[in-house]
């Protein structure tokens, strides 16, 4: 990772690495940049570890999602969990969902160390104003930045994924800060070798301010919850709210007149 403190940079590189870094590591920083449709919301959200309310595993159930600050507060703290292992994790967010607290949806995000060894499924809630300081069992959080990988997934999700996460890593970075960052370690457990980059067909870079975007992203979406064990036999469809919820499998058409009563 560059130093603020590298002689050798120019001081108005010196400068943008920074407020690069401040960016990446600040709350604060990191909270100015959201529109301002959410900033309020967050900024005036619980600040805690873990909800009061909170109910079940923490991280794993929607009942008792990680708060974070907004979706860069998300990325970063995902960014800097580790297993039991020590290894990172890649990850994707692959839906939203009703959480404990009404009007603030949870974010589903998929998870799989570097290493192979752990894949599942946690819970995130956006809406306060820093990051939890709490992990979820079976992992640590970083003391820093990984200088070979600083980001190592997205906020939205991936078809196929991990396939290609790479580039999509790159695409939101350059999206969000306008600054290619490393994604070696990412690289080279996708494509088994840093050197091996990856390429977004048209297919892959979805627009997803269309709605022929928002269409495809949510198939994907569906796709993805019909494997999660928790709306197995269930109906399930995306609202007009955008989140993921199951479907009674009984219409009113299908009900009984004794039923109807």
């Amino acid at each position: 990772m560059p130093s603020s403190k590298n002689a050798a940079l120019p001081p108005e590189i010196d400068a943008i690495f920074k407020k690069l870094f401040a960016l990446l590591e600040d709350d604060t920083e990191q909270n100015k940049t959201l529109p301002e449709l959410i900033r309020g919301p967050i900024a005036g959200g619980l600040s805690c570890d873990e909800l009061p309310t909170a109910r079940g595993e923490f991280g794993r159930t929607p009942s008792n999602p990680i708060p974070t600050n907004g979706p860069l507060g998300e990325v970063m703290y995902l960014s800097r969990l580790r297993t039991d292992a020590g290894s990172p994790i890649m990850f994707h967010r692959v839906r939203a969902e009703e959480g404990p607290e009404p009007g603030k949806p949870v974010d589903v995000y998929e998870v799989l160390s570097l290493d192979g060894k752990v894949r599942e499924t946690l819970f995130l809630s956006m809406y306060h104003p820093r990051k939890s300081r709490k992990v979820p069992h079976g992992y640590a959080y970083a003391a820093k930045l990984d200088g070979e990988n600083f980001i190592y997934g997205v906020s939205h999700i991936v078809p196929r994924f991990p396939a290609k996460l790479d580039a999509h890593i790159r695409k939101w970075q350059m999206d969000r800060f306008g600054a290619p960052m490393p994604v070696h370690r990412v690289r080279e457990a996708v494509n088994g070798s840093r050197f091996s980059i990856s390429v977004l067909e048209e297919a892959d870079d979805v627009d997803r301010t269309t709605f022929g975007g928002r269409i495809r992203d949510d198939f994907v979406k569906l796709v993805q919850a019909a494997h999660d064990p928790r709306f197995k036999g269930k109906n399930i469809a995306i609202g007009t709210d955008g989140l993921v919820r199951p479907m009674s499998a009984v219409t009113p058409e299908d009900e009984s007149p004794d039923e109807k009563q």
